[in-house]
Order: structure tokens, then C-alpha cells, then sequence
């Protein structure tokens, strides 16, 4: 966790099985959760809105005579949050993405694949609406 970071209350921060870098001077707001299977990085000044949800993995589906929760997980991938990326409140950033410096994430977006350089996602599933000029 780098220098001059901020975790708000109630937060989970969990490296299950993969790495988990926080850079310097992020903000990160109450009731966020952080679990990491692939890989987690919030590059430095990413600011996180109340109640995100970073991370995410997959189950393994293969045997109806296991329950699902024993099969094991997998991850897609890594997650990277570029420098000075904003993430809105209760959004949702799953395994395998990379959301680029200077975006913003709009208020309950699940973000599903990459997002390029500053420009603004929103919806279920995130879509690029507009870029930052």
C-alpha cells in the first residue's frame, strides 16, 4: 500500500491467490471491496466511490456431483486501474480488465472488458460513452 493512501471504513481488501498493489495516494471509499485471484493494481491517485466491487473470479462448473463451491476458481486475468482513474459509487470491475489513465467509471457500472484512456464508461455492461478531451 503506497504512501498517502486513504481505505475508508468497512472496507475488504484480500489477496486470495493473486498479488495486490495499491499505489501512492489512492482514495478509497467505504464499504469497497478488493479481492484479488488474478491480480489487482490501482495505479497511483485512482479514486474509488463507496461500495465497489473490485475483482472477481469464476467457478469451475464441470461435475453436477461436487457442489460448484469445491470445484475450485480461475481468474480471467489481472485487473489494472490506470492513474488518476475515478471509479463511481457501488461499480462493479471484474477479472481480466484494464481500465485505462484518467477514466471515469459511472455510478453502478460493471466493467467487463477494457477501457481505453481517459474516456467515460457507464452502464451493465460498461460502455464507452464519451472521451476526455
Amino acid at each position: 500500500i503506497g504512501e498517502k493512501t486513504i481505505i475508508s471504513k468497512g472496507c475488504v481488501v484480500q489477496s486470495k491467490t493473486g498479488p495486490l498493489h495499491i499505489s501512492r495516494e489512492c482514495d478509497i471509499g467505504a464499504h469497497v471491496i478488493l479481492s484479488s485471484v488474478g491480480g489487482i493494481t490501482l495505479e497511483p491517485n485512482v479514486l474509488i466511490a463507496g461500495n465497489c466491487y473490485i475483482g472477481g473470479a469464476r467457478y469451475n462448473l464441470n461435475s453436477k456431483e461436487t457442489p460448484i463451491m469445491y470445484q475450485g476458481i480461475y481468474s480471467r486475468g489481472p485487473i489494472v486501474i490506470g492513474e488518476g482513474t475515478w471509479i463511481g459509487a457501488s461499480a462493479t470491475i471484474l477479472d481480466g480488465v484494464k481500465i485505462g489513465r484518467g477514466c471515469v467509471i459511472g455510478a453502478g457500472a460493471l466493467v467487463t472488458k477494457d477501457i481505453p484512456d481517459y474516456t467515460i464508461a457507464v452502464g451493465s455492461p460498461a460502455q464507452v460513452v464519451k472521451k476526455r478531451d
